[in-house]
């Protein structure tokens, strides 16, 4: 799997982290995540957009996909979170090359 993984349990805690989402958040290894809580490892503002998006997939039932700019990694990733009994689980994606493929696309046709 190429995509980081992690599972999240209702009390926000990790329940696992696959090798590549231990990786982005520049630990040595998985076990440096299990049980701590998201907010531990991300600041407020990358937290709130997290939690909106877990609601969300926990609420409704329903996958969510987001996209946003993750300061501390300095990259644009893409969540894609779907809820299970003990909580969501979230792929997570690098897509700051196609972010940035997009802007540059959008520069070049305002000019």
């Amino acid at each position: 799997m190429t995509d980081a993984f992690v599972s999240i349990g209702a009390d926000r805690r990790f329940n696992y982290v696959n090798e590549r989402a231990a990786r982005l958040a520049d630990r040595r290894s998985p076990a440096e995540l299990v049980g701590k809580l998201v907010s531990e490892l991300f600041p407020d503002e990358t937290v709130r957009s997290f939690e909106a998006a877990y609601r969300r997939a926990v609420n409704s039932g329903q996958a969510v996909v987001v996209e946003d700019w993750f300061a501390p990694w300095q990259r644009w990733m893409e969540l894609r979170i779907f809820a299970s009994e003990q909580g969501a689980s979230a792929y997570i994606t690098d897509i700051t090359e196609r972010k940035q493929t997009a802007l540059e696309l959008q520069h070049s046709q305002q000019a």
